[in-house]
């Protein structure tokens, strides 16, 4: 997935979905749903039979191509993290903003031990 498409979804959803400038999760599905709903209707339902399957669809690699076209979890997360962070556009909530920031130290502290 090119990453200047991917910003574009982004900052679609960002600017068109206030919710999703609170929750990453959401952000992640309303960019699957918005913009790969075939793929994404398609992985939830595969999923959603192999529940009961001793190893669930996600978790099997021959299943993963049907996830190739989606923009990773991450990369949509980076991408609200860098027009939030560094671009200063389609702010979350400030308790939010206070709750990724304590996050971050944490993260950070962590790493360094």
């Amino acid at each position: 997935m090119d990453m200047k498409t991917t910003k574009k979804q982004v900052e679609w959803c960002l600017e068109h979905r206030p919710a999703t400038r609170d929750c990453d999760m959401y952000l992640i599905m309303s960019v699957w749903k918005n913009y790969h709903r075939n793929q994404y209707i398609d992985f939830l339902m595969r999923s959603m039979k192999s529940l009961d399957e001793e190893v669930p669809i996600w978790m099997k690699m021959s299943e993963r191509s049907s996830m190739h076209d989606l923009p990773s979890p991450e990369s949509i997360r980076r991408t609200r993290q860098k027009i939030q962070n560094e671009e200063g556009r389609w702010l979350a909530d400030e308790q939010i903003q206070k709750a990724r920031a304590a996050e971050e130290v944490n993260t950070r502290e962590w790493a360094r031990s």
